[in-house]
């Protein structure tokens, strides 16, 4: 699997470069200088782009030992600095606070949030700034719980298969169950776990997409928080 979304996530027309990253950079603070860290760092995509910002000290973690394959070899590559750990963010404990979390596209896979955003909380040094894209609920509602006819998750899940396999059957192999949350099921982890919205934002298609979605329906809804 690691494979196959590193090659989707690097495409030029990919979602996370025409849509996401943008709006990702217009909402980022000033990173010279800063300590960054990059939860569910997969491959390493976002990561690499921060690290043109330079930050001071930069750390990606992901919890697959295939992406952190492939990021280390690019990092070696490039004569990156980033340093690759691996972690479940379920409970995942840094050796050090940050000054920016960002995290791209992670928390539909993880069932509770509460302990996500506590996570990020205590990362977080004093007035920390965090960065955080999600599935947007709206568009995670369309996607779909079975594939040809047949479930794959039970009715009283919220599982759902990742979008990304491109209704291949060959690629049954690489689907992946993920999890819907609403807005109110962010807003409240994030209130009842002690951070500040600073503001919210949902990108849009420019044009009707692939999948035959309206411009109207965000694909991203990224939010920036400060710990107070």
């Amino acid at each position: 699997m690691a494979t196959a979304y590193d090659a989707f996530t690097s495409g030029k027309n990919s979602y996370r470069d025409t849509i996401e990253w943008p709006c990702i950079q217009s909402m980022l603070p000033d990173i010279n200088g800063k300590s960054v860290i990059d939860l569910g760092c997969g491959s390493g995509r976002y990561t690499f782009l921060l690290e043109e910002a330079s930050p001071r000290k930069l750390t990606g973690v992901d919890i697959s030992d295939e992406m952190l394959r492939i990021a280390r070899e690019k990092a070696d590559s490039r004569g990156s600095k980033a340093r690759f750990i691996k972690g479940d963010l379920h409970d995942f404990v840094p050796e050090d606070q940050y000054d920016v979390v960002f995290s791209s596209t992670l928390s539909h896979y993880i069932v509770d949030l509460f302990p996500l955003f506590a996570n990020i909380y205590d990362m977080l040094t004093y007035k920390g700034i965090c960065i955080i894209s999600v599935m947007n609920p709206i568009y995670s509602a369309h996607y779909p719980l079975t594939k040809g006819g047949q479930d794959i998750a039970e009715p009283s899940d919220t599982g759902l298969v990742q979008p990304w396999y491109n209704g291949d059957d060959e690629l049954e192999e690489l689907l992946n169950c993920s999890y819907h949350h609403t807005f109110s099921d962010y807003i409240n982890a994030i209130i009842h776990n002690g951070l500040t919205i600073l503001e919210m934002q949902e990108p849009i298609h420019a044009e009707p997409n692939n999948s035959g979605n309206s411009r109207e329906i965000p694909s991203y809804l990224i939010i920036k928080l400060q710990k107070n």
